[in-house]
C-alpha cells in the first residue's frame, strides 16, 4: 500500500513524543542529542520509533490504542 503524499509530508513533520520524565521528543531527519546520550553505551547509528497506535495511519479510539500497545509489549517480551 503506498501511502499518500500529504500523509508522507505529516509523518515527516509530526513530533513523536516518548512520555518519559523528562518528555523526549523526536523528529524524523532531525538529531536528537538526548537519545544519543540515553543510548552512548552502545553508539547506534540509528534508531527506530514503533507504536502499536493508530495502525496504518487509521485513527482509533484511546481504549483502542491502549489495547494494542499493551499487545505490543507483550509481543515484544
Amino acid at each position: 500500500m503506498a501511502l499518500a503524499p500529504a500523509l508522507i509530508d505529516a509523518y515527516e513533520n509530526a513530533d513523536y513524543v516518548v512520555f518519559t520524565d523528562p518528555e523526549l521528543v523526536l523528529r524524523i531527519g532531525e538529531p536528537s542529542p538526548r537519545l544519543d546520550a540515553l543510548s552512548r553505551p552502545k553508539a547506534p547509528t540509528a534508531a527506530a520509533y514503533i507504536t502499536a497506535a493508530n495502525p496504518r495511519s487509521e485513527q482509533k479510539t484511546d481504549a483502542e490504542n491502549e489495547s494494542a500497545g499493551v499487545h505490543a509489549r507483550r509481543a515484544a517480551g
